[in-house]
C-alpha cells in the first residue's frame, strides 16, 4: 500500500510505503550532458528564478580567462551511472564534494528551481570548482531534478487530482451508502409487510381453529347428551322388562304354590281314603275269615270291585 506525500518542493515528492521512503533512481549522467552545455551562460541571482537558457545574451560580461585557484586538483569527469549502486549513491566526487552534495539534498529548496542555484554555484566555487564547472554541475543537477520531477508527475497524481479523485470517491461512497440505506429501508418495509401478512394469516388460522374446536366440542357434547338419554331410555325399558319378568315369576310362583296345595290336599285325601279302604278291606277279610265260608254272590263280587276301583 503506497501513499502520496507532497511537500513544498516537487523534488521531495516520494512514494512512501508503510516502513520508509522509496526514492526513485536518478538518470545516468550521460542524459544530463546536453543540459551542461545549455546552461553554461545562464544567469544566477539569489532572488530571481532560473531563467530560460539564452547563450547569446548573458546578463553580465564573461571574462576571457578565469583564474584558477592555486593547488586545486583536477576533478575527473564522473563515470557513467552504475546500475548496481544504491539509488542514493552520490557522484564520484571528493569527500568534501560528496559532503556538500549531501548537505544540499537536506536543504529546503524553492518550488520553481527545486533548490537555490546561486547558493549551489557559490558553494561549488568555495569547494574548488571553477565558475564554468559550478554552472555546469548546477545545470545538470537542475535538469536532472526537472526530469525526475516530470517522471514523478507522469507516474503520480497531483494534489488537485488527488483531491478530485478523493471527492469523487467520497461522493460515490456517499451515494453507495445512501443507496444501501434506501435498499435496506425498502427491504425492511417489505419484510414488515410480509410479517404483517403472515401475522394476519396466523390470526385467521387461529380463529378458524378455535371455531372448529368449539364446534367440535358442541357436537361431542350433543352426541354425549343424546347417548346419555338413549342409555337412560334403554335402562328404563330394561327395568320395565325386569319388572314384568318379576311379575310373571311372582304369578307363576303363586300358580305353582296353588298347584302344590291342590296336589297336597289331593294326596291327603287319597291317603285318607286309601287308609279307610285298607281298614275296610282288613275288616272284611277278618270277618270273612272268622265266619263260615259261603259262596260269594255276584253282588258281593261287584261291590268289592267298586271298592277296589275307588281306592286305586
Amino acid at each position: 500500500m503506497f501513499t502520496l506525500r507532497l511537500s513544498r518542493s516537487l523534488f521531495r515528492i516520494r512514494l512512501q510505503p508503510h516502513n520508509g521512503l522509496t526514492i526513485p533512481r536518478p538518470l545516468p549522467l550521460a542524459h544530463c550532458a546536453p543540459a551542461f552545455s545549455r546552461h553554461m551562460t545562464s544567469s544566477l541571482t539569489p532572488d530571481t528564478p532560473f531563467p530560460a537558457p539564452n547563450p547569446t545574451s548573458p546578463p553580465w560580461p564573461i571574462p576571457a580567462t578565469v583564474p584558477s585557484p592555486p593547488n586545486v586538483p583536477a576533478v575527473p569527469s564522473p563515470p557513467p551511472y552504475d546500475t548496481q549502486r544504491p539509488p542514493n549513491t552520490p557522484f564520484s566526487f571528493t569527500p568534501e564534494q560528496n559532503e556538500l552534495v549531501s548537505n544540499l539534498q537536506k536543504e529546503t529548496y524553492h518550488h520553481e528551481h527545486h533548490f537555490d542555484t546561486y547558493r549551489l554555484v557559490k558553494l561549488l566555487e568555495k569547494k574548488g570548482f571553477t565558475r564554468d564547472q559550478s554552472i555546469d554541475i548546477m545545470g545538470g543537477i537542475k535538469h536532472m531534478l526537472r526530469d525526475r520531477a516530470s517522471a514523478l508527475r507522469s507516474r503520480m497524481l497531483s494534489k488537485s487530482d488527488l483531491e478530485n479523485e478523493s471527492y469523487l470517491f467520497r461522493a460515490a461512497l456517499s451515494e453507495l451508502r445512501t443507496e444501501i440505506a434506501i435498499l435496506r429501508r425498502n427491504d425492511m418495509t417489505l419484510l414488515q409487510s410480509e410479517v404483517a401478512a403472515i401475522t394476519r394469516e396466523t390470526d385467521a388460522l387461529n380463529q378458524r381453529l378455535r371455531e372448529d374446536v368449539a364446534m367440535m366440542k358442541s357436537d361431542i357434547q350433543l352426541d354425549m347428551n343424546n347417548r346419555k338419554s338413549e342409555t337412560r331410555e334403554d335402562q328404563k325399558s330394561i327395568d320395565v322388562r325386569i319388572q314384568e319378568a318379576n311379575n310373571k315369576f311372582t304369578i307363576c310362583l303363586g300358580d305353582i304354590r296353588t298347584d302344590l296345595e291342590a296336589v297336597r290336599w289331593e294326596t291327603i285325601w287319597k291317603g285318607f281314603f286309601g287308609a279307610i279302604f285298607i281298614g275296610v278291606t282288613v275288616a272284611t277279610i277278618g270277618y270273612l275269615t272268622s265266619s263260615p265260608k259261603e259262596p260269594l254272590t255276584e253282588e258281593a263280587i261287584k261291590s268289592s270291585e267298586e271298592v277296589v276301583i275307588m281306592g286305586g
